[in-house]
């Protein structure tokens, strides 16, 4: 029994094993490895969680699948330069390419295994191969990162660009554990996961009924035979107690809604630092409009910031080619077009105010300004004018004056039906609120002000002219 209790009251450790396509995880080596920031224990770490977690993973594919997404332009005045970039760029699979890459994103670095070929005349690395962080090993004194001694590869990647593209992503300044995302959520994963965990052993402890059995006789052997027969029943826990005994099950108070919360709360955690979520703050926490565009914005500048630094790898592969098969390589350059479209709005409106003011904008600046190549000013007759130009104005008509207009509308044949509609309103309304309503429902189109104001000058008129028909006698 003793030997029983012991293991009922072990932990759960749940051991790292880096050779496995689905490694275990450790509690403690994981929080020694976060204090000591041993980058070397902290990638299958993170290999491990991203394969068990969906969230993590689900979120981590959305920040590096959004860089794919992003258009690019090679900017370069040569154009048989940008023909063999361009040529290149279209002859590979670049997206697969940048997904590559952006495996630094977490672990703060990637290397790229590069095959060369020659097509269509083009020598250059037309296959690319991912070598996984973990084959890697960082020696923090010399800040070198070296393949490990089991891996297959012995070249040292730093030291053979030809071969290899190294790409650093540093997202945040310090050592190489800063720059990727992967130092700073793993702590979080790992709570989550340990929470799971200790909530897995509560409910496989206590969440079947114990089974107790009441018996009166004393012989040991009797009392394993029936020992054996318990455990083998579909319980968790037993226990065997005199026939007169007095056993009392106490429940816990365990919160399901506690537990999924803080579920929730780490996860809402990982997504504001992976992709700057903004919108799952907390359970109580609504969304806004004001809320909801702080969230996009966030995303796009996390999203320009893994552009730029992705486009320094793709800019060196770029030179490396050009340097293999011209003589003479000319300057170019490889940009993501990371523009806002709010923000080429708000500048094409600018420029059209000025146009239309008059100012002469030259075609390169807007084609730089707006990334399109080839921009070229329209010829005169097929151009639109501008509105509000000199030129425009003078050949315009002059406008007509009120007086003018005024005078070549004959306004008082319209006043006189007008007022004699007033007055049959007035003659067959019985008071002043059924006149008021009938010459609404008449003349839709006036205020109430207007309409209340000739009603009351009718009605001045006609008491005016009862009471001088009174004093003439009549």
């Amino acid at each position: 029994m003793k030997k029983d209790d012991k293991a009922k009251q072990a932990p759960i450790f749940l051991e790292i094993d880096q050779q496995s396509a689905l490694p275990k995880i450790n509690i403690k080596t994981v929080l020694a490895a976060i204090a000591n920031e041993d980058i070397t224990e902290l990638i299958p770490v993170y290999t491990a969680f991203l394969k068990r977690d969906l969230h993590l993973s689900a979120e981590m594919i959305k920040r590096r699948g959004q860089i794919v997404s992003i258009p690019y332009l090679i900017k370069c005045d040569d154009p048989k330069t940008k023909e063999i970039l361009d040529g290149y760029l279209g002859s590979i699979d670049f997206s697969a390419l940048l997904m590559d890459l952006s495996t630094a994103i977490p672990y703060g670095f990637s290397c790229i295994d590069m095959v060369y070929s020659a097509v269509d005349g083009v020598f250059a690395p037309y296959e690319f191969h991912l070598i996984h962080q973990r084959y890697f090993e960082y020696e923090r004194r010399t800040r070198l990162l070296t393949f490990r001694e089991s891996s297959i590869v012995k070249t040292d990647p730093s030291a053979n660009s030809d071969k290899f593209i190294l790409h650093y992503h540093k997202s945040d300044g310090g050592e190489l554990v800063d720059y990727g995302i992967m130092g700073q959520i793993i702590f979080t994963a790992l709570l989550k996961h340990a929470t799971i965990n200790a909530n897995m052993q509560y409910f496989d402890t206590l969440g079947v009924p114990p089974v107790i059995v009441k018996i009166d006789s004393s012989s040991d052997d009797e009392l394993k035979s029936i020992l054996n027969q318990v455990m083998s029943l579909r319980s968790n826990s037993i226990g065997l107690f005199p026939q007169n005994a007095v056993v009392d099950l106490l429940e816990g108070k365990a919160s399901k809604t506690e537990f999924l919360d803080f579920i929730r709360y780490c996860d809402s955690v990982m997504s504001h630092y992976i992709i700057g979520a903004t919108l799952s703050g907390g359970k109580d926490q609504t969304g806004s409009f004001a809320l909801g565009k702080v969230h996009d914005e966030r995303r796009k500048d996390i999203m320009r910031l893994d552009a730029r630094l992705l486009q320094k790898p793709i800019n060196d592969l770029l030179k490396r080619i050009l340097a293999l098969n011209t003589p003479t390589p000319k300057p170019f350059t490889f940009v993501f077009d990371i523009g806002d479209e709010t923000d080429e709005k708000l500048l094409s409106e600018v420029y059209k105010n000025l146009s239309d003011a008059g100012y002469d904008i030259p075609p390169e600046h807007i084609g730089k300004m707006f990334s399109i190549e080839g921009v070229t000013r329209k010829s005169d007759a097929s151009a639109p004018k501008a509105q509000n130009t000199k030129e425009k104005n003078s050949t315009a008509p002059a406008p007509f004056r009120i007086e003018d207009q005024a005078a070549a509308v004959d306004t008082k044949s319209i006043e006189r039906n007008i007022k004699a509609q007033m007055e049959g309103i007035l003659e067959s309304a019985s008071d002043y609120e059924e006149a008021i309503a009938l010459l609404i429902e008449a003349f839709p189109d006036m205020s109430f002000d207007d309409l209340s104001g000739e009603l009351g000058e009718l009605i001045a008129k006609g008491l005016i002219i009862g009471a001088a028909e009174v004093a003439s006698g009549g």
